[in-house]
């Protein structure tokens, strides 16, 4: 009889959670972290870079344990690895553009010229006087359109320390390191358009 009083408990249980439940929606979000380049992840494994960034696979390398943390457990001695990067950029403006017809400064302007013109002299019998049209465009700062700029930066990418350990017939494989997670250095640009093009004015 209690088996079957048990049967009866479980059951009514079950259609009660049935008649209960709802649907239930995870949290939604902004949008993956794309057009700013932290999906641009780093290699931290040196025979990884070596193989074209494939790390399906290998074995034996501390600086898998970032892309994937089981393979330390097929770590067969100490491995410490440091490793950092060298580069020279250089970068550079050249401007393009033809004359306005109905703009005759947007050269000079556009040449970074304008602040050799001197204001006009004021016309008190303009009504007008004294709007954006009785002034000369400045340029916002003193970086002349082309230009050229050529640094070097030396950067460190990783310091990874993994050890093995054996317990009797047990083994563990611990790792500790700090490492460049993005390169976002080609990924986060300020890239400036005109839209309309100015020629089409």
């Amino acid at each position: 009889m209690s088996k079957l009083k048990n049967i009866t408990i479980i059951i009514s249980f079950s259609l009660c959670i049935l008649l209960l439940a709802g649907s239930v929606s995870a949290q939604g979000y902004g949008g993956p972290l794309t057009f700013q380049g932290i999906d641009q992840y780093s290699l931290h494994s040196a025979g990884s870079r070596g193989m074209a960034g494939i790390s399906v696979g290998m074995q034996g390398d501390a600086g898998l344990m970032f892309q994937n943390p089981a393979t330390l457990a097929s770590l067969q001695k100490m491995q410490l690895s440091l490793g950092g990067k060298s580069f020279t950029s250089d970068s550079k403006q050249v401007q393009q553009y033809a004359p306005v017809r109905y703009y005759s400064n947007l050269s000079l302007l556009l040449e970074g010229l304008t602040d050799q013109i001197p204001d006009p002299p004021p016309d008190t019998s303009i009504f007008a006087y004294g709007t954006v049209m009785d002034t000369v465009q400045r340029p916002f700062d003193d970086i002349k359109p082309n230009w050229f700029s050529s640094k070097k930066n030396t950067l460190p990418l990783q310091a990874i320390l993994a050890v093995p350990v054996t317990f009797g017939n047990y083994k563990i494989s611990a790792g500790i390191g700090a490492v460049e997670y993005a390169d976002m250095y080609h990924y986060y640009q300020n890239n400036n358009a005109l839209s309309p093009g100015i020629l089409s004015q």
